[in-house]
């Protein structure tokens, strides 16, 4: 063995004094090369061969290969690229010889060769690797699907047809040879080149009976619904598929008219225009051909929802609610058609059969007046009691009637459904009554808010005492701050607002001030770095007679009841706060 390692390292030796003559890599680079070769060597050449220790030195080959290039094009360098590429190149493939003739079952050695092959142009070997894969993966599709890529990129589609035709023969129940087959098929029209018309119809026919043998097998083989519309979708758009695509219909029909993807499916053909048997580009995008297009479409709809399991049919009513918005947000003008009218018909449709989502209940109000939208709205809640969204659009209705009464009502149904997401209500009641109450309805709902859970009061805390403070002066403020502020759940943005307040006063009452920090240490200092980081910050504004003493122990508290990580965050900002006091 040692004399192999031995052999194979002074192989090497060109290649690297070249790359020390180019000057590609540095000196400290190529000795690891050398160290990780020699270790890779040995482990290869050892008694016991293991497949992981040639993926690993292909794989170090394969990155100082890609690294020799990118330092080439960086560096402008063309010198010696031959004799330091192709000798990893060589190397390389070498391995992978040596690794199939041991490890010959191995189906990602040979893939990975294939690939290796394809890159460097090794055109003949990667032929042969191919004709192996077959050989010996025959049960695999994707190899199938690999060696008709491989001859497609050779040029030679008739090849890439032979190898998916035996491909599906042993494996006729692949999605994916199938639909590879079709698509090849396809675009051999595609880049067809006939000199007259004759010639073109002529293939195109052939074309048409070759795909309407792979929709019958498709069908006979194969029983996913998902695949078979997908395939629908592969042949749309090309007219002479037309026989081939009416198979599948007349078997979606036959076998699948309960599903709501089918109708769906139907549906949007409709809205391309493919009811009609020419192209529907040969039709024109007139008036008459758009308004068609979408009465087919919503008569498929239509059929479907008759058709449709009773657990599909919300799904069906969804796609088909969501294609009407999609058609009032088209700028193609039909003068023949309310396009509106027909999204408010279906929504109302969709309601009496209990199957509108959420979102549709929002896009309905849009399209009636404020009185039918309350109706609506009310009735939606009812179906939805936990959506924000639908209880803030039937407030702000109530809101639009300016009745204090249907306003306080319409809130107090919303708080007790949504419980702890009630926050944007109570949010627009406020604005609503600051504008139109007296201080005692403010504070009486600013009351009953802070009382709330903990989402809800921990946003109206702080909100409470600065209105309390524009309205009635810092000592109430104060005043209902110092209760407030022990109720649980605690509040820090409370503390911090409080602090806030007082500085933005004439005359600062600093020991007001140091009593929130204090309170919001006590409270919060256990999780939170910031309280500390801000009553140290309000120390060192105020600057007091014993300002180290107080800094000192704020410290010493905060290494006390902080964790440890956290506290090593607050140390840093600390040590950064004192050297820039």
């Amino acid at each position: 063995m040692a004399e192999i390692v031995q052999k194979n390292t002074e192989l090497m030796i060109r290649e690297l004094e070249d790359l020390r003559q180019t000057r590609l890599l540095s000196d400290e680079t190529i000795r690891r090369i050398v160290i990780v070769r020699r270790h890779m060597e040995s482990k290869i050449n050892n008694v016991s061969k293991n497949i992981d220790d040639y993926r690993s030195y292909i794989s170090h080959e394969s990155l100082i290969l890609s690294k020799v290039r990118k330092c080439r094009d960086k560096k402008k360098i063309s010198e010696k690229k031959s004799s330091v590429d192709y000798s990893i190149i060589r190397r390389i493939r070498r391995l992978y010889e040596t690794a199939l003739q041991r490890f010959p079952g191995d189906y990602l050695l040979h893939e990975g060769f294939f690939k290796f092959c394809k890159e460097n142009k090794f055109t003949p070997t990667a032929s042969q690797i191919i004709d192996n894969m077959i050989k010996m993966f025959s049960y695999k599709p994707e190899v199938w699907k690999m060696a008709a890529g491989w001859y497609r990129h050779l040029n030679n589609n008739d090849k890439a047809l032979q190898i998916l035709h035996k491909g599906l023969t042993m494996n006729p129940e692949s999605t994916i040879l199938y639909s590879t087959a079709i698509e090849l098929e396809i675009n051999q029209i595609s880049n067809s080149e006939s000199s007259t018309p004759e010639e073109r119809l002529f293939i195109e026919n052939k074309c048409c009976e070759k795909i309407k043998t792979y929709v019958n097998l498709i069908l006979k083989n194969i029983q996913n619904l998902d695949y078979i519309i997908s395939t629908l979708a592969i042949l749309e758009g090309h007219h002479y598929t037309n026989p081939a695509q009416q198979i599948i219909l007349d078997y979606l029909f036959q076998y699948h008219s309960t599903e709501d993807v089918v109708w769906h499916m139907l549906a949007k053909r409709e809205k391309k225009g493919m009811h009609f048997v020419s192209d529907p580009k040969e039709q024109g995008r007139n008036d008459s051909f758009t308004k068609s297009c979408i009465m087919y479409c919503i008569a498929k709809y239509e059929q479907g929802l008759n058709l449709v399991a009773e657990e599909k049919k919300k799904k069906l009513w969804f796609n088909y609610l969501e294609t009407l918005i999609e058609m009032q947000e088209e700028n193609v003008q039909t003068q023949s058609i309310d396009r509106e009218a027909l999204l408010k018909k279906a929504l109302q449709k969709a309601h009496w059969d209990k199957c509108l989502e959420e979102r549709h209940y929002n896009v309905w109000v849009e399209l009636v007046p404020d009185e039918d939208a309350r109706k609506i709205l009310e009735e939606a809640t009812s179906i939805f009691p936990q959506s924000e969204e639908l209880f803030k659009l039937l407030l702000s209705y109530a809101i639009k009637t300016d009745s204090v009464n249907d306003v306080n009502i319409t809130f107090k149904l919303g708080v007790i459904a949504l419980k702890e997401k009630a926050l944007p209500l109570w949010l627009m009641l406020l604005r609503f009554h600051l504008l139109i109450s007296e201080n005692d309805k403010m504070r009486g709902i600013f009351e009953d808010g802070v009382k709330q859970p903990y989402e809800i009061s921990n946003i109206l805390k702080p909100k409470y005492i600065e209105w309390i403070a524009f309205h009635e002066g810092i000592a109430s403020a104060r005043a209902r701050y110092r209760t407030l502020a022990l109720e649980r759940p605690y509040c820090k943005e409370l503390h911090f607002l409080m602090a806030k307040l007082e500085f933005s006063e004439m005359i600062v009452d600093h020991d007001s001030c140091q009593k929130a920090h204090e309170l919001a240490c006590a409270q919060f200092g256990r999780e939170d770095s910031d309280v500390w980081i801000n009553y140290i910050k309000f120390i060192l504004f105020r600057k007091p007679d014993d300002l180290h003493i107080q800094i000192t122990k704020i410290y010493n508290e905060s290494k006390s009841k902080l964790p440890p990580l956290i506290w090593q965050q607050f140390n840093e900002v600390y040590t950064k706060l004192l050297s820039e006091a």
